[in-house]
């Protein structure tokens, strides 16, 4: 079983919280565009935001509850500066991936 899901690791839980707002703004503007008719996949809590800790505890979540042997991760770009997705890839790469190898 494989999972898409977007992903945003971030150092802090503040920063954490402040991109999951800015995201959340972008989405309900993009939902009130005329024409837009499917919900976003995120808007419905499909996503594995937060710190390094947390998205190891969802990640073993989506695991468990799915059977999930492989996630495929889609790094949030917008509102993220190009700075903000590399910062979160190397997060990932050394606080997460060890721990869900």
């Amino acid at each position: 079983m494989v999972i898409r899901i977007s992903t945003y690791v971030a150092a802090t839980q503040a920063q954490a919280k402040r991109t999951l707002e800015a995201a959340h703004k972008g989405r309900t503007e993009r939902a009130a565009a005329p024409g837009r008719t499917r919900p976003d996949a995120s808007a419905r809590g499909a996503n594995l935001f937060g710190t390094p800790e947390e998205v190891v505890e969802r990640i073993h979540e989506l695991r468990e509850d799915f059977g999930a042997d492989e996630i495929m991760c889609t790094m949030l770009g917008h509102p993220l500066s190009r700075e903000d997705v590399l910062q979160s890839i190397r997060l990932m790469a050394d606080k997460v991936l060890p721990k869900v190898k």
